[in-house]
């Protein structure tokens, strides 16, 4: 049988593309009827289903990756078969062009065969990352650069925020951030960003978000200004919300659905890169402040809590509270910490009495009560 298959799914001549794909829908029915037969399949086809999703068409893609996620999904040998061969792992990423590349259809069927796409492509990295977290993730950091790169080039969204959404669930791996910045992945990264709308937005400042739970990458960022891009991405998202007559998104601060995910990712991303100093240089600046202070009036809690955690995060150094009294931001934000945690001011005891009365007895230890009690406080 396999015989037969490999003859009519590779043949011979540039159009007998209809030929491959239907050879590969067939295999993809095998695996899926039939979950005993997936190594059996793995073994004998996996070279061919790489190059379809490397060199072939759009539909020849789709089935060769729908095949693939019944592979990885249906047994752990046809998995291991796969994470193990480290072309299969590198068309992986090849594999994010399928999406915006289906044939051309028209409102809820384009969007629905590009969903199906992007879940089993999702499908299949989370299996390969759950499987073989160190292999996979690292051979796979390369190909999605570089689609991140030519994504940003063609202006190609769809493109964009799939790749970016492969790599932001790669990089719970260890090691994966290093690979990334050691790849020069960080400026492609940013400049993506710097080029996007509120489809890819959320997509990319997630990915920036998860990168700054890597000391290497989270350092990287910074150098690169990726606070002030974040803040940059913010303000054109909220200045063209502004401009809209929609009743609809009145209630959402004048943000559809899209942008409001998209702000609280960038402002979650921006609290997590405020925590260096570096990234709170950027920071200082009166236009950031304003538009932070801004955003406290959102409808979304999530969005609230990383706002703060900003203005917190920039409150704790001294010299920002002139610029933050200026923005008008809440008292607990300008002053945070009690003065002598601020200027290192050195402690001295203190003897406080723990008092003990009748009506009213010390919760504190028998052998404490009444007694003059040594406390740490600033002079």
């Amino acid at each position: 049988m396999w015989a037969q298959v490999n003859f009519e799914f590779w043949p011979v001549g540039p159009s007998k593309g209809t030929a491959r794909s239907k050879a590969a829908f067939a295999l993809w029915e095998i695996a899926a009827s039939n979950p005993g037969k997936a190594v059996e399949v793995a073994n004998a086809c996996l070279p061919q289903l790489c190059t379809l999703l490397e060199r072939g068409g759009c539909e020849e893609k789709f089935n060769a990756l729908g095949c693939l996620e019944r592979l990885v999904n249906s047994s752990a040998d046809a998995c291991r078969t796969f994470a193990g061969n480290s072309k299969a792992v590198l068309a992986t990423g090849q594999a994010s062009q399928v999406a915006p590349e289906i044939r051309p259809k028209k409102g809820a069927a384009l969007k629905r065969a590009k969903s199906a796409a992007e879940g089993k492509l999702a499908s299949v990295t989370q299996r390969l990352v759950d499987f073989k977290p160190a292999i996979a993730a690292q051979d796979a950091v390369l190909p999605l650069v570089k689609l991140l790169h030519q994504a940003d080039k063609a202006s190609n969204a769809e493109l964009c925020r799939c790749t970016a959404a492969i790599l932001r669930s790669l990089t719970a791996v260890s090691g994966v951030g290093a690979s990334i910045v050691a790849l020069d992945g960080i400026p492609v990264l940013l400049k993506a960003l710097e080029h996007s709308s509120p489809v890819t937005d959320d997509a990319l400042a997630g990915c920036i978000w998860a990168l700054t739970l890597d000391s290497v990458a989270c350092t990287a960022l910074v150098k690169a200004g990726a606070a002030a891009l974040l803040c940059k991405r913010l303000s054109a998202l909220v200045s063209s919300s502004r401009h809209t007559d929609k009743p609809s998104k009145a209630k959402h601060g004048g943000l559809s659905k899209e942008q409001e995910g998209a702000v609280c990712t960038l402002t979650g991303a921006l609290r997590q890169v405020s925590f260096e100093d570096g990234a709170k240089t950027q920071l200082k600046d009166e236009s950031t402040l304003a538009l932070l202070v801004s955003l406290q009036s959102c409808h979304n809690a999530t969005t609230y809590d990383n706002v703060i955690g900003v203005l917190w995060n920039l409150g704790l150094e001294p010299g920002n509270r002139e610029l933050l009294e200026a923005a008008h931001a809440p008292a607990f934000v300008v002053d945070p910490l009690p003065v002598g945690w601020l200027t290192s001011t050195p402690l001295t005891p203190l003897a406080v009495v723990v008092p003990e009365t009748p009506s009213a007895m010390s919760p504190a230890p028998a052998s404490l009560r009444g007694r003059q009690v040594p406390l740490m406080a600033a002079t």
